[in-house]
């Protein structure tokens, strides 16, 4: 009976008993915890001992970083390779200058001991070569065997390729067809001077030539001709077709356009 009538006086107790009765109570793991209470901004920062970083604390710890993420050493770092790029790209620009300086007075001394002979063996040929085809017999690079090294040629072919190495030595690659072979034209004082040299490395492709040269065997293989064991050393290189620029209409002989 005591047990019915302690919950009987329980269930019939005021509001403010029952209140009263639950804030005595402890509370167990399995009631429902209450609202939790709002923080302001300020408390939120300034709760060092309840776990929370304070606004200086946070200012502290990032301000080694700046707005991208990079530490001071990192931005260190990234200024001196902008410094180390700029102080090479301005050597880079003045040696250019001193090279382009050398060699423009290269070919001002040249063009004064340039002999009348020297001048023939490179240029661009009249337009009309009708009159005087014929008179030299001109190879088809398909016949080149390595057992003709050693003889002087002349052939009439395309311009595929140009490639200087230097201001002394020019790689030509000729075509007729789908066969190709390589040309070498190198300084040799009193021959092929350096303005023969600048003229032959400015060519366009695709120009017709007239070349005239020594067959020899190169030191290595050459890959980018089909013609791998055999190369011509340049005595004399003509252009009797040069390839128009854009807007420019040149008015080709008949008789040059057979292949």
């Amino acid at each position: 009976m005591s047990v019915l009538r302690k919950f009987s006086q329980r269930v019939h107790a005021p509001n403010g008993d029952r209140r009263a009765s639950s804030e005595q109570a402890p509370h167990s793991a399995s009631s429902s915890p209450g609202p939790t209470p709002r923080r302001s901004l300020a408390q939120v920062l300034h709760l060092d001992r309840t776990g929370y970083v304070s606004s200086s604390d946070y200012d502290s710890e990032t301000s080694d970083f700046d707005s991208d993420g990079l530490s001071k050493n990192a931005q260190k770092r990234a200024i001196l390779k902008q410094k180390k790029r700029e102080h090479r790209s301005r050597l880079s620009l003045e040696q250019s200058e001193e090279s382009a300086e050398r060699l423009k007075k290269r070919l001002e001394e040249a063009t004064q001991t340039e002999t009348d002979e020297m001048k023939a063996r490179y240029g661009e040929l009249p337009l009309m070569q009708s009159a005087t085809r014929g008179t030299v017999h001109r190879i088809e690079l398909g016949s080149i065997t390595e057992d003709m090294v050693g003889q002087e040629v002349t052939f009439r072919c395309r311009l595929h390729h140009v490639r200087n190495l230097g201001s002394k030595l020019v790689f030509l690659i000729f075509r007729q067809q789908i066969t190709t072979l390589q040309g070498v034209l190198v300084e040799e004082p009193g021959k092929i001077g350096p303005l023969m040299v600048h003229w032959a490395e400015h060519l366009r492709t695709a120009s017709i030539m007239l070349v005239k040269g020594v067959l020899q065997k190169p030191q290595i293989p050459v890959k980018s001709a089909s013609i791998h064991n055999v190369e011509v050393h340049i005595t004399e290189l003509h252009v009797i077709v040069k390839r128009a620029d854009p807007g420019e209409f040149i008015v080709v002989d008949p008789s040059e356009e057979r292949r």
